[in-house]
């Protein structure tokens, strides 16, 4: 097996139990009862405490492995990065759970927690077992344990991209090339604070570098874990795959003095690679690029105003609508049209106190367009210039142009965020705008939990159809000024619930803090009408309420 540690490992350690990632299901972080260790001599580096090469044994060995399945793990000749042998992690969504979610990850010992560390792998990707997705697969990442709750620092494939997750922030890293070897190496210096850094090399260039906080703060230092967890399939839920299969081959873990040579996975000269058959024509591609258009005023059903800095939605922008930047924590600002998912691409045209003409060809669409990877653009909108503006989007699909719609809306320096009294539907569209005299809320937007997007401005007599939604894991944002300490919601019609939650973003449903919205027992919610009402608290005092009404259709 190679593996070696390089000092003797604890025996029997008291376990914690601890909230897992995503969507905070109780995990058992409790260590192994012996620890496998082996003779140091054999180790390629003195700063090395950890490293795999699969050549002998099982692989992993003294590594709790967290799985419910045989063939979670195991040690395969074909394909291999280096030598003759590699590991192979495979998950299926039937998979019971293991650890309070499924997955089938190694969870390394509590003796390898420390201050600074060094990671490596290489890892490949079948293309017959290992589709794209929107839905993300955790493939490393550094858990606390201790009630911490969802791990700060994550690596995960979506869509086809290796992005890392650092607290809020989203690190893309690159495009996850199948049938191929890709070697990592992480270094972290494990804090809460300003001294934390990061630091990844893809394929042996540097592709990411952030210094702040890489943990939480008041929490044990953590424990890296390896393979794969998908909370999309928890509690027997299911995406459009049914198994992810990867293969891994030299994983390193190495001390605060290791370098970046020593963490190399080398050349990679190993059996080649698997023989993979031609995606079925059912496999799941991504859409091209490029034209779109809805058929009716259906297919733009509201705007939003981005928060580029949180990359988040902070208030609707309805017919008439005054935005003031005074009551907003940052400007660097952007607009995204709320759109049906048949929608392909999305044509913006801007005039009034600053102009611009552009065309965002992928989801979600933006007027200063995005990366696609969560990550909104500003251009020139930090801030956008005070006056009045009619922004016009015309939706694509399949080349031919919808029904386009218009919203006319001024921005002021200071003074109130105002919405008229009596609304003003936006062109094209039935919704009003929101009936409110408080400024604290100032609108809401429905939320894919899967994508942790918004798409769509909920406001007094909106209709959601669950039938134009990609996915129906939903949530309600509030979207409130910077002031607001908490939301209570208070929904009742087709299904009620009372929640108050805590912490921005404020949603019916509650979220985790990190960007991942829950979605209760709204996977989809009940057809019928619904009336929300939405009190802010801000020092303890209760702020004036917004009601409005909607109605959800299959």
């Amino acid at each position: 097996m190679n593996s070696r540690f390089k000092y003797i490992l604890m025996p029997l350690l008291v376990g914690t139990i601890t909230m897992s990632c995503e969507k905070e299901e109780l995990e058992d972080m409790t260590p192994t009862a012996e620890l496998g260790t082996e003779a140091t001599d054999l180790a390629t580096s003195a700063n090395l405490i950890f490293n795999e090469t699969f050549e002998s044994g099982n692989g992993f060995s003294g590594i709790k492995h967290q799985a419910s399945t045989n063939y979670g793990f195991s040690v395969v000749s074909n394909p291999a990065f280096e030598g003759s042998k590699a590991g192979r992690f495979e998950l299926r969504d039937t998979d019971a759970e293991a650890s309070g979610g499924t997955r089938t990850e190694f969870l390394f010992p509590e003796d390898t927690r420390a201050k600074e560390g060094w990671y490596s792998f290489a890892g490949y990707f079948p293309s017959s077992d290992y589709a794209d997705e929107k839905s993300r697969d955790i493939i490393t990442q550094w858990h606390q344990g201790g009630g911490s709750g969802s791990p700060h620092t994550v690596l995960v494939v979506e869509n086809g991209e290796f992005i890392m997750h650092v607290g809020e922030a989203r690190l893309p890293l690159g495009k996850m090339t199948k049938n191929v070897w890709h070697k990592f190496v992480i270094h972290m210096v494990h804090s809460g604070g300003s001294d934390g850094l990061i630091e990844v090399w893809l394929n042996d260039k540097k592709v990411a570098s952030r210094s702040g906080a890489t943990i939480k703060s008041g929490y044990e230092l953590p424990r890296w874990k390896v393979g794969i967890y998908k909370w999309d399939w928890n509690g027997s839920e299911t995406t459009n795959t049914k198994k992810r299969v990867w293969y891994i081959d030299n994983v390193k873990l190495g001390n605060s003095k290791a370098s970046l040579s020593e963490m190399s996975s080398g050349s990679g000269s190993g059996s080649g690679s698997v023989t993979e058959p031609a995606p079925s024509p059912s496999e799941p591609t991504s859409p091209d690029a490029g034209t779109s258009a809805p058929s009716s005023s259906a297919d733009i059903s509201g705007f939003t105003l981005i928060d580029s800095h949180y990359e988040k939605g902070v208030l609707p922008i309805t017919n008439g609508a005054q935005i003031s930047l005074s009551q907003l924590e940052y400007t660097k600002l952007n607009v995204q049209a709320n759109t049906s998912s048949s929608v392909e691409s999305v044509k913006f045209e801007l005039s009034g106190a600053q102009s611009k003409t552009f065309t965002d060809s992928a989801a979600p669409f933006a007027l200063h367009g995005d990366d696609g990877k969560g990550n909104f653009y500003y251009g020139n909108w930090n801030p956008p210039a005070a006056g009045t503006y009619t922004l016009k989007a015309t939706p694509y699909k399949n080349g031919q142009a919808g029904t386009p719609v218009s919203v006319t809306f001024t921005i002021v320096n200071s003074g109130e965020h105002v919405l008229p009294e009596n609304g003003g539907s936006t062109s094209g569209s039935n919704e009003t705008a929101l009936p409110s005299t408080s400024s604290d809320i100032t609108g809401f937007t429905l939320i894919d939990s899967h994508t942790e997007k918004g798409v769509q401005t909920i406001a007094d007599g909106s209709v959601i159809k669950l039938s134009s939604l990609a996915y129906t894991k939903l949530n309600i944002q509030a979207n409130t000024s910077s002031s607001v300490e908490n939301v209570k919601f208070e929904l009742s019609g087709a299904q009620s619930k009372t929640y108050t939650d805590k912490g921005a973003p404020f949603a019916l449903h509650g979220d985790d803090g990190n960007g991942n919205f829950y979605y209760g027992n709204w996977n989809p919610p009940a057809a019928g009408t619904y009336t929300l009402k939405a009190t802010p608290y801000t020092n303890g005092q209760a702020g004036t309420p917004v009601t409005i009404k909607f109605t959800i259709q299959k």
